[in-house]
């Protein structure tokens, strides 16, 4: 797990890119927890030749990144089935190394085992500050609609002057590339802004806690909202094609 105080996800060319303040290289496999709820039942999860880790992360992130060398480097991957073979996601950062400078990069790639990358999609003159107000974290490879290919789970947490936004994000993954599959309306876990406010009447919180429902061959997403929300109670999702389809009765 990457920990929201210490790590940004950005929005990239239609692409969610991450980085971590924590440890320099994670990974998942992939079976980790589908929920925020606590107790909620386990669902079928995905089983792919795991990620690499530690330095041996970080040389496939610098190989995949085309970066000089591992220095500099933090790198996140989750492995993932796709079209029939196992692709590794590595997601994370570059703050220069040697010859680090004031900007940082942002970098995602998609890896095979044997060292082949079939995707790569980042920059390195970014802001500083875009380490410090965000995070991803909580990677989860899930087939989520039985076809054999998993989709990319995780969750973004954006905050700053004391106002705090937070999401899940689902991507659609091709060995291609990365898709977002999230609706236009995005699929809110969080909406803060009490530590922004003076007075407390104007402090407008909203909180979202989901989890993963196995459902026929693929899986439904309910998330139950509370709070000052635009709706309370709870709203299911389901992947149809490339994007998430609401179902809610």
């Amino acid at each position: 797990m990457i920990h929201r105080t210490c790590a940004v996800a950005s929005l990239l060319s239609s692409l969610i890119l991450a980085a971590a303040c924590g440890p320099a290289a994670t990974s998942s496999s992939g079976a980790g927890p589908v929920s925020n709820q606590p107790g909620a039942d386990p669902v079928a999860v995905t089983v792919a030749a795991p990620c690499p880790s530690g330095d041996e992360l970080l040389a496939a992130a610098a190989r995949a990144w085309n970066k000089p060398s591992t220095a500099g480097l933090r790198a996140e991957c989750v492995a993932l089935r796709v079209d029939g073979e196992t692709l590794w996601y590595v997601d994370g950062t570059w703050d220069g190394g040697e010859a680090a400078d004031w900007n940082v990069g942002m970098w995602s790639a998609l890896v095979t085992p044997s060292g082949e990358t079939r995707w790569v999609d980042g920059a390195d003159d970014l802001p500083p500050a875009a380490l410090d107000r965000g995070g991803s974290y909580n990677y989860q490879a899930l087939d989520l609609d039985g076809d054999g290919t998993d989709e990319l789970v995780f969750e973004a947490n954006w905050a700053h002057h004391g106002y705090e936004d937070g999401s899940l994000v689902v991507m659609r993954v091709r060995a291609d590339g990365v898709a977002s599959a999230v609706p236009a309306d995005g699929l809110v876990l969080i909406t803060d802004n009490s530590a922004a406010v003076d007075d407390p009447a104007d402090a407008v919180t909203c909180q979202g806690s989901y989890r993963f429902v196995d459902d026929g061959p693929g899986k439904r997403l309910e998330i139950t909202y509370s709070g000052q929300c635009e709706r309370v109670g709870t709203r299911a999702w389901r992947l149809a094609g490339d994007k998430l389809v609401e179902i809610t009765p």
